[in-house]
């Protein structure tokens, strides 16, 4: 028989498999994964307006009461925090 014509790859005999625990393997996939990407989205805290809100400069203020409204809209369409994570993961 020719070895040119064999189209079969040639074994290593010095090649071993390892064996694989498929438990073990998809623990570390779901410890991995869960350590990045936490599961359960934070619940996120009513907000609130700066306590001196009042004697800030106009241009803080302005930025101030912005930063409220939005994070009352998160707030009001997301109590939960699924929102911010939706967004954080895409």
């Amino acid at each position: 028989m020719n070895d040119k014509n064999n189209n079969t790859p040639q074994i290593n005999e010095e090649t071993t498999q390892v064996p694989v625990n498929k438990k073990t393997t998809e623990r570390s996939v779901k410890l991995a994964i869960s350590s990045y990407f936490p599961i359960a989205p934070a619940p996120l805290e009513r907000p609130s307006i700066d306590d001196d809100f009042l004697n800030l400069p106009a241009v803080e203020r302005v930025t101030e009461s912005i930063r409220y409204n939005i994070l009352c809209l998160e707030y009001s369409i997301s109590p939960k925090g699924g929102l911010r994570q939706w967004i954080k993961l895409n």
